[in-house]
Parts: structure tokens; C-alpha cells; sequence
């Protein structure tokens, strides 16, 4: 493999930049110390930092979903039995599941919408296959008796 000493040189720079960015250097300033364009300056530091995040931010990622795993199995297994909290909290754990592998075609900087699930409807479907189905202790059920909006 042959060592390219300018790609050395400007990684070396780069680095520099990224460096006087973090003490609060503007992007002007630097461009100037270095006689750059200040776009240059901006690509190279934008560059760096990706470089720098991306392996934790993918490590953190993981993280996250194998936590998710790990409690949607637990809630899966009530939501089998027909335990109407344990299928809303399945739903709610596969929803954030999706948007933190951007499975439901959103970038990671988007606002992703919650999906709305009517659990009475939900109790019907499964019902009709067969489940036995019992109201579970949701302390953020929206179904109260005072909602008129019918939900």
C-alpha cells in the first residue's frame, strides 16, 4: 500500500480544524489562519465530525434497539395472553423500534407522527382469531369514559 504524504498532510489539517473548532475558533478565522475558503474549512471540519460519531452513534444505535428487543419480548409474551396494555405497548415499542432503524422510510432527523391504535378494534380482530382478550392496567390509556372524541 503507498503512503500519499498530502492526503497525510491534510487529514493532519483537518484535524487542526476540527481542534480550533472545538475552542470556539470560527470557520472564518480558521480559513483565514490557513488561507482556505471558509466552504473548505466548513466540508473538511462537517467531514471530521462524521467521522469522529458515526462508529459510537451506530454502537449506540444497537444498543438502543437490542434494549428494545429485550422489552418487546417481555410484552410480547402478555400480549400473546390478549393483554390489551401489553399489545398497545408491543405496538408503541415495534413504532420507536422502526424510526430508530429508520425502517418506515423517515432520516434519522426526522419527526416520525405517532400511529393512533384502537385497541377496542384491535380486541375484535384478535378475538376473532381465537385470543381471549383482558383489559391490562395502562396508566396512559386515552379510552376514558369522559373522551368524546369517540377514541
Amino acid at each position: 500500500m503507498k503512503v500519499n504524504p498530502a492526503a497525510i498532510q491534510a487529514r493532519e489539517r483537518h484535524r487542526q480544524w476540527l481542534d480550533l473548532r472545538r475552542q470556539g475558533v470560527s470557520y472564518d478565522a480558521i480559513a483565514r489562519q490557513f488561507d482556505c475558503a471558509r466552504s473548505t474549512v466548513f466540508e473538511a471540519v462537517r467531514n471530521r465530525l462524521r467521522d469522529v460519531t458515526a462508529e459510537p452513534a451506530r454502537e449506540l444505535v444497537a444498543l438502543e434497539a437490542e434494549r428494545l428487543d429485550e422489552l418487546w419480548h417481555v410484552a410480547f409474551e402478555q400480549a400473546k395472553g390478549g393483554d390489551l396494555s401489553a399489545i398497545s405497548a408491543c405496538l408503541r415499542i415495534q413504532e420507536r423500534r422502526a424510526a430508530l432503524l429508520c425502517l418506515d422510510g423517515t432520516e434519522p432527523d426526522q419527526e416520525n407522527e405517532s400511529v393512533e391504535v384502537d385497541a377496542e378494534k384491535l380486541a375484535e380482530i384478535l378475538r376473532a382469531h381465537g385470543y381471549e382478550v383482558t383489559r391490562g392496567e395502562d396508566s396512559n390509556s386515552s379510552s376514558d369514559s369522559s373522551d368524546s372524541s369517540g377514541r
